[in-house]
This record gives C-alpha cells, structure tokens and sequence, in this order.
C-alpha cells in the first residue's frame, strides 16, 4: 500500500518547516529574530530583556508580508526549574511581529535537498545546534541552567557562528551584563514570553 503524502498533517508536532520548496533563491536563508519586550518592561531594561532565536527558511516560503520559518529558540523548563533545553518550532507571522528580523546567512540548496524531505534537514540542523551548540556551552557553563554564559542570546550568537555566518557588531547581548541583570531577565521575561508562545502556537495550529 503506498503512503498518501497529501493526508499528511503538516501541523504535527515533529514537523517543523512546509514539505515543499517555494522558491529556491530564498531557501537556506537564515535570520536572527529579536522578539518584542513585554510592554511593562522598564525601556532602561529593553535590550536585555528581548529574546533572541535563530530561524530558518528552509523551503523559501516567505512572502512579502508573511515570514515563514523554523524557530530554533534555547528556554527554560520552568518558573522555578532554570535548566534550558532547545525548542524548534514552525511559525507563520507577519515580518512585524518581532522588534527585528535580520538576514545573516544562506545554507546552500544543495546541503538541504540532500536530505530526503526539507523537514529531515530542520530536524538534522535542531539536532547540531542542540550538539553542537546547546551541549558545548552547557560545559562551559558547568550546568545546563540559565545563566549570563547560557542563555537565549548568547546560544542564538552560537548557532549564527556555528552555521559559519557573521553575528552583527551592531547587536549587544547580555552575556556581557551582570549576573544579577540576567537573572531579573530570566524571572521577569523569559518565563512570560514562553508561555505566551506556546498559546499563541496552539491558537495557530
């Protein structure tokens, strides 16, 4: 019996980037995406309160108004549990959604169709960053929990440096702040802005 591609659900949980390519030219690129502060957030605090991801248009399905990507963001467990673990996620949003979306880099067409579908890469690339990123600064940390050597940004600068691309001189992040700043950033944003992901994509789907 052969299998139905077209009844597959695109919207599983392990499906992480469209099942077809859109356009070639746009395929691979990849951006680092600064997300909006909470509106109660102090504008003294706003540059260390944005998350930060990295993401991915694996198949060039982004349009003018609508950025299609894989989402690959660093999060932790939970209010009172600070260990981080790696989240990939497929998103379709309006480019001003985020406070910023900037091009950094093009994986080559080649390296993703040389996987047997564009979701095989996006899982094979969360697996690298996870060891190849998440793990190394893990032990350079000493523990798997948040900290100013572990956290969204300074993983997000990783994965753009892990992939061979230049991160942008111009974008300070806050492994350069204090311990104490990070740790008001992680109880204050992080927890709120993960939860308020989640919904949004569960609203999505």
């Amino acid at each position: 019996m052969g299998i139905r591609l077209d009844k597959i659900n695109i919207s599983r949980p392990d499906m992480i980037c469209p099942v077809e390519f859109k356009d070639s030219e746009q395929a691979g690129l990849v951006y680092i995406v600064i997300h909006k502060p909470q509106e109660e957030d102090k504008k003294s605090e706003i540059e260390k309160k944005r998350h930060f991801s990295l993401a991915i248009d694996v198949t060039g399905s982004s349009t003018r108004t609508q950025f299609v990507a894989t989402h690959v963001d660093l999060y932790v467990m939970s209010p009172t549990d600070h260990t981080t673990y790696v989240n990939s996620v497929f998103k379709i949003r309006n480019w001003d959604d985020y406070f910023l979306v900037k091009t950094v880099g093009k994986i080559e067409l080649a390296d993703i169709q040389a996987c047997p579908t564009p979701n095989h890469f996006a899982k094979e690339i969360e697996h690298q960053l996870i060891s190849n990123v998440h793990i190394p600064l893990c032990r350079s940390n000493d523990s798997a929990k948040w900290s100013s050597v572990l956290n969204c940004q300074a993983f997000t600068r990783c994965c753009v440096e892990y992939l061979q691309m230049d991160f942008p001189q111009d974008i300070t992040i806050i492994s350069d702040v204090i311990p104490t700043v990070v740790d008001l950033y992680l109880n204050g944003s992080l927890v709120t802005h993960h939860a308020i992901e989640k919904s949004n994509e569960t609203l999505a789907k």
